[in-house]
């Protein structure tokens, strides 16, 4: 597993290095939004996400963030549309929920660990 992480930041570094900045945008968000939508099917068929809070929570910000990279690189093979701010906007806005949501989740989860270590 590690490996393959490293892998992966070595083929980033390679990106930026090598490519022009345009490329460089572009392939960075094309991994993001490959990895993040593979995330999203593997999770969704293999996973009962829904049955914790903890699994809706990942499964919300890992959709959102494809959803991110899917509008970023339409904005790359479409050029400037009508509602290309719009969508970017609500995308963005998406992700932060979706993350304060976690936030929250995460609070929620380390309240209860609290108390049942105090009642133990």
């Amino acid at each position: 597993m590690r490996a393959s992480v490293a892998l992966a930041a070595l083929l980033g570094i390679v990106a930026i290095v090598v490519l022009g900045p345009a490329h460089q945008a572009y392939v960075l968000a094309a991994a993001l939004t490959v990895l993040s939508w593979t995330f999203v099917v593997l999770y969704a068929g293999r996973s009962r996400w829904r049955s914790t809070l903890a699994g809706k929570a990942m499964m919300s910000t890992s959709a959102a963030l494809a959803l991110l990279g899917a509008q970023i690189l339409s904005e790359h093979h479409l050029g400037e549309y009508s509602i290309r701010g719009d969508l970017q906007d609500t995308a963005i806005l998406l992700l932060g929920l979706t993350i304060l949501y976690r936030i929250l989740v995460l609070r929620q989860i380390q309240g209860c660990e609290r108390m049942d270590g105090e009642t133990r």
